[in-house]
């Protein structure tokens, strides 16, 4: 499957302990592999800051690199086109 959406850059969610602790906003991917496939355990060399809260030299956590999608690309007939074939009954609305 090609990409429609123009890619605005990338998400690294963190986690930690399983709960979703915020995220940083990158340019370019770390990996190889997005979402949930993706997922890596991260050991912090340094100390980090995520949403105004300090997290310690050597706190694990599980990171995920998502795609930040924006606007889709392509003529006004694919986009139509797009969203009929996808799983949402727009037919049902």
């Amino acid at each position: 499957m090609k990409n429609q959406f123009q890619i605005n850059g990338y998400s690294i969610d963190y986690y930690l302990r399983g709960k979703y602790v915020g995220s940083i906003k990158l340019n370019s991917p770390d990996r190889d592999v997005m979402g949930y496939m993706g997922r890596m355990a991260h050991i912090a060399d340094s100390d980090i800051y995520i949403k105004n809260r300090k997290y310690k030299k050597g706190t694990q956590f599980v990171t995920e690199c998502v795609p930040l999608c924006g606007k889709f690309i392509g003529t006004k007939k694919e986009k139509i086109n797009a969203m009929l074939n996808s799983r949402i009954g727009y037919e049902e609305l």
